[in-house]
């Protein structure tokens, strides 16, 4: 206590009026692992926002259309090997935030069809591959 003040009188008390408490070292330890995921998870969520937010801006400004495959995320999502990646990266968000990041400068976003076949044609001549495959 403070110098000066006086200890407070302690209270009368009843067993309606009194909880007991038992702890044991293991809950106590998850909740107290819960509570430490729990804040990992906010701060990685609040990283990714902030790359997101940072990236659509830089590829935004830097150019004065984009381009955006149309995926189907959710069918990516059903393949195990793919899923935890494709589900961490939020892209849905992120396109969200180029087409708003766009808007607001005054760029233009292009969204391009999931069947296109986009990766068989060259960027800068216009060539037609159609002998690459998926595996190349």
């Amino acid at each position: 206590m403070e110098a000066g003040k006086e200890v407070p009188v302690k209270q009368a008390f009843s067993e309606s009026k009194t909880i007991g408490v038992d702890f044991e070292i293991t809950d106590f330890a998850l909740f107290q692992l819960k509570k430490r995921l729990k804040i990992l998870s906010t701060r990685r969520t609040l990283q990714r926002y902030d790359f997101q937010h940072k990236l659509s801006f830089q590829l935004v400004s830097e150019n004065r259309a984009i381009a955006v495959k149309n995926l189907n995320v959710k069918g990516i999502i059903m393949n195990h090997y793919s899923s935890q990646a494709i589900g961490d990266s939020t892209w849905s968000s992120f396109v969200t935030k180029l087409e708003d990041t766009s808007e607001w400068l005054g760029k233009t976003i292009l969204m391009i069809d999931k069947f296109e076949s986009s990766s068989k044609i060259c960027h800068v001549f216009g060539y037609h591959n159609s002998e690459l495959t998926l595996k190349d």
